[in-house]
């Protein structure tokens, strides 16, 4: 039988205790959390977002809004299918709002 010299196993052992330290250290960020002195930031940051949002859908007519900014993240809730899709339903009833005034029109104009 042969023996395997101790250099041999205390350099397999330092091997492998540096490849696990390697690992531990690159997935650390993966599961950390939040850093609390960010968040007040970022939720003040996410609201001024939302408020200016509001106050052009408020401020501006239908035809100005009909599409909304395009969002290229992993979770996108805006994309360009999407807004060819707005832009169609906003077409849409433009058209059919138009049709019934000039319906209203002209049997306003048939009573007299």
């Amino acid at each position: 039988m042969q023996t395997i010299p101790w250099r041999t196993i205390i350099a397999r052992f330092l091997t492998a205790t540096g490849l696990f330290a390697a690992a531990v250290v690159t997935a650390a960020p993966a599961v950390a959390g939040d850093d609390p002195t960010q968040l007040p930031a970022q939720e003040q940051a996410r609201q001024t977002a939302v408020a200016s949002r509001v106050r052009l859908a408020q401020a501006a007519p239908d035809s100005e809004m009909e599409t909304l900014q395009l969002d290229h993240g992993p979770r996108a809730t805006t994309t360009p299918w999407a807004n060819q899709q707005r832009r169609l339903r906003n077409q849409q009833r433009q058209m059919r709002n138009e049709a019934a005034a000039s319906a209203g029109a002209q049997a306003s104009a048939a009573a007299r």
